[in-house]
């Protein structure tokens, strides 16, 4: 019930944030971009929660190995980051998909393996290859994942109905 109530909630929030930007913005990519900027304060916050007050900035021993603080809060903060990020997407992103959730989990799952894997590779051309500035190698990055990504997301991880059917 409480699940229901929440999903209700953010989408009335996205509903009522979409209407400036209706004529500009397809609703999906607009839910898409909301939920994923969502996600995004959420996984700073906990990397600031973790790294300055859980971890205090110092080097995480965990028995087997010792991790930087900065390296051990994202390794702590990816796994909730991952599952909101998957809940968000699947219920207000893309809540008009037919496939069954754990198909859709494991989708999710390949499609940021595959954001992962190119953001390594993309960040190492430009700063590397191309020899552009870091930052801007960043942005360009991020930029660039997040079509690939929106595109692994509706076309792959939460496909409905409609491109079944042929239709997009």
């Amino acid at each position: 019930m409480m699940f229901s109530t929440i999903k209700h909630i953010i989408t009335i929030i996205v509903n009522l944030c979409y209407r400036p930007f209706k004529r500009y913005v397809a609703q999906d990519i607009f839910r898409y971009g909301f939920v994923g900027g969502m996600n995004m304060v959420l996984d700073t916050f906990l990397y600031a929660v973790f790294f300055n007050f859980i971890f205090n900035q110092e080097i995480v021993y965990l028995g087997f190995m010792a991790m930087s603080a900065h390296i051990a809060a994202k390794v702590f903060v990816f796994p909730i980051t991952f599952i909101t990020g998957f809940l968000l997407n699947k219920y207000v992103a893309f809540s008009t998909s037919y496939l069954r959730s754990r198909i859709q989990f494991f989708r999710y799952a390949l499609s940021v393996c595959g954001s992962l894997l190119l953001t390594y590779l993309l960040l190492k051309f430009f700063v590397e290859e191309v020899g552009f500035w870091a930052t801007p190698s960043n942005f360009l990055t991020a930029v660039l994942v997040a079509i690939y990504s929106f595109c692994m997301q509706k076309f792959f991880t939460f496909r409905s109905l409609n491109q079944k059917n042929g239709h997009f």
